[in-house]
């Protein structure tokens, strides 16, 4: 289990070292599983957009 600091600091050490190896930033939609609208989900409980925006940020390698 980590908290809260903890995946901060994950999600900051991926985002430095996928600039290391030239990785692209690549958002990805959540949606709610199953029949009807699909709803969006949320990472945070305070649905800050930046919170948001870097939890379903995946880092992909675009060969050149």
């Amino acid at each position: 289990m980590v908290n809260l600091k903890e995946l901060s600091t994950i999600n900051k050490t991926i985002e430095e070292i996928s600039g290391q190896w030239n990785l692209k930033k690549s958002w990805t939609a959540y949606s709610k599983y199953g029949k009807g609208k699909g709803i969006r989900l949320r990472f945070s409980k305070s649905g800050s957009e930046r919170i948001e925006q870097a939890y379903a940020t995946h880092y992909v390698n675009i060969k050149e």
